[in-house]
């Protein structure tokens, strides 16, 4: 169980850095200087932290399980944090794909729970 906490944390931490990041570019003024912004700088940090936390997952979780269950929390967490943070549209065909990765998800975490790590 540890492991997805594990990569819920690391998806988690993916949201964030990108939202920093998008942030970060979105308010430098030059781009040859856009790695000075101080949320640039941070979101940089979140990613680091999140490949620690997955590499870390990785002890006892096969990558073709965790990576797919990381990218898709990503995902999903991406497109929320989008909305709230950075005034993204959404529609309904981004919704029915964000219902999908959830099903995905589900699959991918029920057959984890069904075999021995």
């Amino acid at each position: 169980m540890t492991a997805y906490f594990l990569l819920l944390t690391a998806g988690i931490l993916s949201t964030i850095g990108n939202i920093l990041i998008k942030e970060g570019i979105n308010q430098s003024i030059y781009f040859n200087e856009f790695y000075k912004h101080p949320y640039i700088f941070m979101g940089l940090i979140a990613f680091a932290v999140n490949l620690i936390l997955f590499i870390i997952a990785l002890k006892t979780m096969d990558v073709s399980r965790a990576y797919p269950i990381l990218a898709c929390i990503s995902f999903i967490t991406l497109q929320a944090g989008a909305f709230f943070f950075l005034d993204e549209a959404t529609s309904i065909l981004k919704l029915i794909g964000i219902s999908l990765i959830i099903l995905g998800l589900l699959v991918l975490v029920g057959e984890g729970l069904a075999s021995p790590e």
